[in-house]
């Protein structure tokens, strides 16, 4: 996870920036009732094996339920870091938690090397509570970190021996967490709403599979990454460092923090130009030639469970079973509903408003903390080869029942008036495709009904009826122009209005007739 978010290695790098417009264009498409991402191609998810490959993190161990309160903790951190750098400014807190300004004053960067054990434990227990606060699990607090994660922090800080550590499940939290802020972002309507959870494994879930926003990282050269060395495979490049290494440059061309173009763009982008399957052996030896974490593939038996996801109070369900695709598995073309639902209260939990202690809320989540203990004997059937003329029957019917595009079809005669107030135009093209989609369709099944009654009927038809079908479809036609290139249906030129084509022909060119020239007289 370190490596991913830029903290260490050999090189100078740039720290990641979130893409909001990109986020929030996946936000709109977020489904709370299926858990995926509703798109023209299908659904899509980021699921438990994005996780592992993205950001290398542990499924395996004890899932992450309610979070204990400590005690006296604004009495007993201070005194942790009493005296640990010279000229350390004093505790700064809130109800919330330390301050985040407070903390960063224990940076490494911050001491002069050599460092104390005690300097490198305190170091690393401020880190780790940056780590969890605002890259992991997200909030709406901005100068602040959770207090409930200081027991965490302290315990991996201070431990001497891997056994000192408590295994848990960060991977599925991290899942969890991010699938609850999807679930709340996409039913938010106030300007200061966020993105919360881990817009990390977002922004990179989607770079690697979609065309938009994505920058250019020169993903063909292979990553060459010559500060790893670890003998056990643990300590090495995850799939997603590429995006955080190297330098991300984006095209003169290409829209960057612009939300109406990238809408529009997932509104109209082919399936084709979609990375269904990004981790296959091939990409990962290409990009990555010196291999990669054995995170990112150790607990593969855990990407098709059934189970519950859980971080603190919030339960999550995932539904591997309606993106089998993702997997290159075959995709049913009704999927099948998960053995036990989560019951609706349930997915309603949260800390809001609340004082709870983590024992009240442990009785009423503890079953499904207990769940992922067994996660990996009930797992979804995923052998079956993937079937495109399945795949196409299943998208039939999905798009019979969804919504897969955002922008509604617009008629460009009917755009509003201009205003001071327009950040960006009004008008969208993929509007206006939707709408000439839309004629087009219903232009088409007219010349089928006519086709069929000429076909059954009378060889010649009436005259008057022929020439009023025709300016109809002179009409429809000047509707779709009209429509596809965004203008007015009056600057479609009507031919029978234009004036007579001059002429290109020209009358012969006048032959001067010659004239015999007098000769001087001979003397």
């Amino acid at each position: 996870m370190s490596e991913v978010i830029g903290e260490r290695g050999g090189t100078p790098i740039k720290r990641l920036q979130y893409d909001h417009s990109l986020l929030t264009s996946l936000v709109d498409r977020w489904r709370p009732e299926t858990h995926t991402f509703h798109f023209r191609w299908g659904e899509m998810t980021p699921t438990l094996q994005d996780v592992s490959y993205l950001l290398g993190l542990p499924l395996a161990g004890r899932a992450i339920g309610p979070l204990a309160e400590p005690v006296d903790w604004d009495e007993q951190m201070p005194a942790r870091f009493q005296g640990i750098r010279v000229g350390q400014p004093d505790f700064l807190c809130e109800d919330h938690g330390p301050k985040c300004d407070w903390l960063l004053n224990f940076e490494v960067s911050q001491f002069t090397a050599p460092m104390s054990e005690a300097q490198i434990t305190r170091s690393l227990e401020a880190y780790l509570m940056w780590l969890l606060g605002k890259v992991m699990f997200t909030e709406n607090h901005q100068t602040t970190i959770s207090r409930r994660y200081i027991p965490i922090a302290q315990e991996i800080a201070e431990a001497t021996t891997a056994d000192d550590i408590i295994p848990r499940s960060w991977g599925s939290a991290v899942l969890a967490a991010t699938y609850r802020s999807l679930c709340n972002a996409c039913t938010l309507v106030s300007p200061k709403s966020g993105l919360l959870g881990c817009p990390l494994l977002l922004q990179l879930w989607s770079w690697e599979r979609f065309p938009i926003g994505r920058p250019d990282i020169d993903a063909e050269r292979p990553f060459e990454a010559t500060w790893f060395d670890d003998a056990d495979h643990i300590d090495m490049p995850t799939f997603g460092i590429i995006w955080t290494r190297r330098e991300r440059r984006f095209a003169r061309d290409q829209v960057r923090n612009c939300y109406p173009a990238f809408t529009e763009q997932f509104d109209v982008l082919d399936d084709r130009a979609v990375i269904w399957e990004p981790y296959t052996a091939a990409a990962v030896h290409a990009r990555y030639p010196g291999g990669i974490s054995v995170l990112c593939y150790r607990d593969c038996a855990y990407w098709m469970t059934q189970s519950k996801i859980i971080f603190d109070v919030s339960v999550e369900v995932m539904a591997q079973q309606r993106i089998m695709r993702q997997f290159g598995s075959r995709q049913l073309v009704d999927p099948p509903p998960p053995i036990a639902p989560l019951p609706a209260y349930v997915h309603k939990y949260n800390r809001k408003g609340t004082s709870h202690s983590s024992t009240w809320w442990l009785q009423r989540v503890g079953s499904y903390v207990d769940e992922w203990l067994t996660a990996t004997t009930h797992l979804w059937r995923h052998g079956d080869q993937f079937s495109p003329q399945e795949f196409e029957a299943y998208l039939q019917r999905y798009t019979a029942a969804a919504r897969v595009r955002l922008i509604p079809p617009i008629d460009p005669a009917e755009a509003p008036p201009a205003s001071m107030y327009d950040m960006y135009p009004t008008q969208s093209t993929a509007g206006s495709r939707q709408h000439a989609g839309q004629m087009t369709s219903d232009l088409h099944d007219e010349v089928a009904q006519y086709t069929r009654q000429v076909s059954s009927g009378p060889l010649l038809q009436p005259r008057d009826q022929q020439v009023s079908w025709l300016r109809r479809l002179e009409e429809k036609l000047r509707g779709i122009y009209s429509a596809i290139t965004c203008s007015r249906s009056s600057d479609v030129v009507q031919r029978h209005l234009l004036p007579p084509r001059p002429s290109t022909r020209h009358d012969p060119r006048p032959r001067v007739t010659p004239t015999a020239t007098p000769r001087p007289p001979t003397s």
